[in-house]
């Protein structure tokens, strides 16, 4: 029964916005419990449909990998996230000796919002690139206690950190750190690794009506902000080694203390009383508690939560990004009502 009313209310959904295609996820504690998808890879083609292997941009949901792959160089010894940014990259001075790698994961470091969707195709320019945008901020106006402030620019000087401490890429330190112990084999941060799977093409609005279109952009420099690639099987994965401290396998892969400051609420932001952040997750306090993370990257709206004994994966191509955590919680509800 609990089925059905989830896909009454993804049908009812795309009946009511335009949605080129959306898959959604929902596990327990142990497994998989059910997946639905609507939608073609390519919008207005008759092309193959969307299912729970379908690729998206999962955009930001990619911070909670960020996260977790710090906290495992966190529990290894090599990083103290109370020690400034300048310990570890020396060309950052901060005047104030506020900006820590702390700070940069919870948004509290001051630096200013940033969204580029496309750009250098070569990580290897991530260093140049946070140099360029850096030189142009003022870091002595940061404050000593600075307001949540959502920004992609930390995110990605923690990546940064992440290279400059152990000589690796920070693309080849998440998949061997994270993703691989969870299992997460089809989730990529490359998009040509993408687009030889079945990749869900971001549709367009044209007249306030879908249409097919076929640029598919990518920054290699904010990979560790939101450049990640997955699919429903591979989020529920992650779903279930944030309720559980540990993968399907049983591996920890971070210690109890370090899963408990990412899920600590760190930050409040200001524009939502009920809303909080850890180290690179998203708390959420409605009529119930979820933990997870919102993702954006127009078309793509997606969201990956949990709650109690249950998570949701939500993958969209759409441009109602507004419909994330609405969808989320309304599932919650069916699941937890029935």
């Amino acid at each position: 029964m609990i089925k059905k009313k989830i896909e009454s209310l993804i049908d009812q959904i795309c009946v009511d916005y335009p949605i080129g295609a959306i898959a959604i996820g929902v596990t327990d504690r142990e497994k998989d419990l059910h997946f639905y998808a609507k939608g073609n890879l390519r919008y207005g083609e008759n092309s193959k449909k969307v299912d729970k292997n379908t690729l998206f941009r999962i955009a930001s949901i990619s911070k909670i990998v960020t996260g977790i792959t710090m906290y495992k160089l966190v529990d290894q010894g090599l990083i103290d996230v109370c020690e400034n940014v300048s310990k570890y990259i020396p060309w950052l001075t901060d005047k104030n000796g506020n900006m820590t790698v702390k700070k940069l994961l919870s948004h509290t470091a001051g630096l200013p919002v940033e969204y580029t969707p496309d750009g250098p195709r070569d990580e290897n320019l991530l260093e140049q690139s946070l140099k360029d945008e850096l030189s142009k901020i003022d870091l002595s106006l940061l404050k000593d206690e600075s307001e949540y402030l959502y920004s992609n620019i930390g995110i990605r000087l923690a990546s940064l950190i992440m290279e400059k401490v152990t000589g690796e890429k920070f693309t080849s330190l998440a998949k061997r750190l994270v993703l691989d112990p969870l299992g997460m084999e089809n989730t990529t941060y490359f998009l040509h690794e993408a687009i030889q799977k079945d990749l869900c093409y971001p549709c367009d609005i044209v007249d306030e009506k879908l249409c097919l279109h076929e640029k598919t952009w990518e920054n290699a420099v904010r990979y560790a902000a939101g450049g990640l690639f997955s699919n429903s099987c591979d989020l529920l994965r992650l779903a279930r080694f944030i309720l559980n401290e540990r993968s399907d396998s049983g591996e920890k892969i971070i210690s109890d203390k370090s899963f408990s400051i990412i899920k600590s609420k760190i930050a409040k932001d200001n524009k939502n009383s009920s809303d909080y952040y850890g180290q690179a997750m998203m708390i959420k306090e409605r009529e119930f508690t979820m933990v997870g993370h919102l993702g954006s990257a127009p078309p793509y709206a997606t969201a990956l939560f949990t709650h109690g004994d249950y998570g949701v994966s939500l993958l969209m191509n759409t441009y109602h990004s507004s419909l994330r955590l609405e969808i989320v919680q309304k599932i919650f509800d069916l699941i937890y009502k029935n």
